[in-house]
């Protein structure tokens, strides 16, 4: 289903005038539903009492000797707890350390016998600094919850030919309450058949 298909269905069901496309489209109702689409995509991907099995990725990565911080991802958006490891020693990497304890382990004379990391700035930093090449490895969750015709994964809707990587009939549910919601209309029970399905 694409991004024109799932806008088409959703104005269907909702009694909104169709329209033949959707992104650069200049009617209010078409604009009002591809910015419920893209809100619904993110907020959908973002749930935080769970990851969908989908957007869930490994990175891998290999250190630089004396080189603390590596950047994350590009579609990084959150850590997978427990899951960072130096495949090289085949230790734990322990953390997210907080910023309190980072900072005064850094202040230490000693140095930390296993390793450990903190997130700040987009990226993920090492502790000790890095004395040999290693491979780092975490899963994550990733911030693409759409994609392009050409298979290029995106965080928002930007051709009509895309398509969602998280399940588009629930992603259409959320359109509907949305919709509902945005005009004013008693929204509960198709909401509550939202909540049901996600």
């Amino acid at each position: 289903m694409s991004l024109l298909s799932l806008i088409q269905g959703v104005a269907d069901r909702v009694g909104a005038p169709l329209t033949a496309t959707i992104i650069g489209s200049t009617d209010s109702n078409t604009r009002r539903l591809l910015a419920l689409a893209q809100e619904e995509g993110k907020q959908l991907a973002s749930r935080d009492n769970f990851a969908w099995q989908v957007l869930q990725k490994e990175y891998t990565f290999q250190t630089v000797i004396s080189q603390e911080a590596y950047s994350l991802p590009s579609d990084f958006a959150k850590l997978m707890n427990e899951t960072v490891y130096d495949r090289s020693r085949n230790r734990y990497v322990v953390g997210p350390i907080d910023y309190k304890t980072w900072n005064s382990q850094k202040a230490m004379l000693v140095t930390r016998v296993d390793p450990g990391f903190r997130l700040r700035g987009n990226q993920i930093l090492i502790m000790p600094v890095p004395t040999a090449v290693s491979t780092i490895a975490f899963e994550y969750v990733s911030k693409n919850w759409c994609k392009s015709a050409s298979d290029t994964e995106q965080n928002a809707w930007a051709a009509d030919t895309d398509t969602g990587i998280l399940d588009e009939d629930l992603m259409a549910l959320g359109i509907v309450w949305r919709w509902l919601k945005s005009q004013g209309f008693d929204y509960a029970e198709e909401f509550n058949t939202y909540e049901s399905a996600v």
